[in-house]
């Protein structure tokens, strides 16, 4: 017996649109392009994860043109997938979808707009989180001097540098790394 897979999964973050739908993420920049990809699949339900609601507004009422949306009942949801969320009401849905794809006993570290840090503990009891700016946003704040640019995100080759493109990437890349791992050690 084969497993229909009858939903997709949209995550609706400031810059872009990803969807998974059958085990493979496409990733869109442009509304069109999204309008035309969910025309040409089948589905049936959709699960959305949004940072950013005027977008996440224009992506509902597009659904709605598609199917029939039902509103989920994420506290039902939850208890059946064994997690417990103290804070479910006043959680926002991207923050959701990365609980729910935490594994007992995890860490999870999510980088885009925002960095986020999430904690879950061995009964998958989301026990909080901390977010902060996200590396972009980091490497853009430096941004706007003579001597800043808003670089390219790499990991330099040494910790230590003398040049600044190299020195800004240390501190998007390994500074991001000593966060995690002092967080680590820290719980």
């Amino acid at each position: 017996m084969a497993f229909e897979i009858d939903y997709i999964l949209l995550d609706i973050g400031n810059s872009s649109v990803d969807v998974l739908y059958k085990d493979k993420t496409y990733k869109f920049d442009k509304v069109e392009e999204i309008r035309n990809f969910l025309a040409s699949i089948d589905f049936k339900r959709s699960y959305v994860s949004s940072v950013n609601s005027r977008f996440f507004e224009g992506i509902n009422d597009l659904l709605k043109e598609i199917i029939d949306l039902d509103s989920i009942d994420k506290k039902r949801r939850v208890e059946e997938l064994g997690y417990k969320i103290p804070n479910l009401p006043l959680l926002a849905s991207d923050l959701l979808f990365d609980i729910l794809g935490c594994e007992k006993d995890s860490l999870l570290v999510d980088y885009g707009t925002a960095s986020k840090f999430l904690l879950i503990d061995s009964n998958l009891e989301y026990k909080g989180g901390i977010i902060g700016p996200g590396l972009k946003m980091m490497n853009a704040s430096l941004a706007g001097t003579d001597l800043l640019d808003n670089y390219e995100i790499e990991v330099p080759k040494n910790l230590i540098n003398q040049d600044t493109k190299n020195a800004i990437n240390a501190s998007s890349t390994y500074l991001e790394a000593f966060k995690i791992i002092s967080l680590f050690n820290y719980l």
